[in-house]
């Protein structure tokens, strides 16, 4: 984005001194304040471009050290919750219905499919529990 709006910057002042040489080359002196005015308020509105970048750079590092932050305490609420390290019976189960459950949690496509399985085998249950009440 900052490059983009410097490089407009720098075609929009381009283009404000060929106006200007080619007012200035027929004797026309009322087109360079304009040229010059333009050229000021494109470097304000560069400026602003600039501010904005380093105002959105330093909020995204903010915003970086925050998730991290709680990505650790995620993670060691999770070790607490499922400890992985210890060894138990449960531990032939835990660590592939973990590993499951994440993937249904991060994937959309998954979680929908997953709903609708759940919606199928509710509408089965209830047409079997109605129909075997009926015969």
């Amino acid at each position: 984005e900052r490059e983009e709006a410097e490089r407009r910057f720098q075609a929009e002042l381009e283009q404000c001194r060929r106006q200007a040489g080619v007012s200035t080359s027929s004797a026309s002196s009322s087109s360079a304040p304009a040229a010059a005015s333009r050229a000021a308020e494109l470097r304000r509105e560069a400026e602003t471009f600039q501010r904005s970048t380093a105002d959105i750079s330093r909020e995204n590092v903010g915003l970086g050290e925050r998730l991290q932050r709680y990505r650790a305490t995620a993670a060691a609420d999770l070790e607490r919750a499922v400890p992985l390290q210890a060894p138990n019976c449960w531990t032939a189960v835990d660590s592939p219905m973990l590993k499951t459950v994440t993937l249904l949690v991060r994937s959309s496509c998954l979680r929908r499919t997953f709903a609708l399985h759940l919606i199928a085998t509710y509408v089965w249950l209830f047409f079997l529990l109605f129909w075997l009440e009926k015969h």
